[in-house]
């Protein structure tokens, strides 16, 4: 029978230079490249209310949209709404333009209908679109960039149709 190992001593522990560094490297190595991305597989759809406001979280596994192969390279949330909001700008001004969730939304929207040939007849059937069929996500860096002050990561910034044949 092996041995249990009491990981408590770990949780309690004081982190390193050497352990802070570690971590650093991970969320590095977690990162997408930007570029065109193709969704395979089922997402995971999420709707719920946030602030009053219908939206949607979509969990979809992403391969390199050249891949013919389809082989998963990451994950990604993205999340959409068919309620539109403003963005604001750094004062909390209304800036008369759309928010992400909002824009993505629109995205998903033209993609269905691109690849059903018509208008969605209702939001459930924009996720189910997200939800079943492959479409391309558009993913960039943000926080990678010299002074840039928040954390690294990746955002969705497009969802297109791909046309199957």
């Amino acid at each position: 029978m092996e041995e249990q190992t009491n990981h408590d001593a770990l949780w309690e522990s004081t982190y390193t230079p050497e352990d802070r560094e570690t971590v650093k490297k991970i969320a590095a190595d977690s990162l997408m490249a930007g570029g065109s991305y193709r969704k395979v597989g089922t997402a995971v759809v999420t709707k719920g209310d946030y602030e009053g406001r219908a939206q949607a979280n979509v969990l979809v596994r992403l391969a390199v949209l050249a891949d013919p192969e389809e082989k998963v390279v990451g994950t990604q949330f993205i999340r959409v709404s068919p309620v539109r909001m403003n963005r604001l700008d750094q004062e909390k001004h209304d800036t008369g333009k759309p928010d992400r969730q909002s824009q993505l939304y629109q995205q998903a929207y033209q993609a269905f209908k691109a690849v059903a040939g018509r208008d969605p007849e209702s939001p459930l059937e924009v996720l189910d679109f997200l939800e079943n069929q492959p479409y391309r996500v558009r993913v960039i860096q943000v926080g990678t960039q010299e002074g840039a002050t928040g954390e690294p990561g990746n955002m969705v910034v497009g969802i297109s149709a791909i046309r199957e044949g």
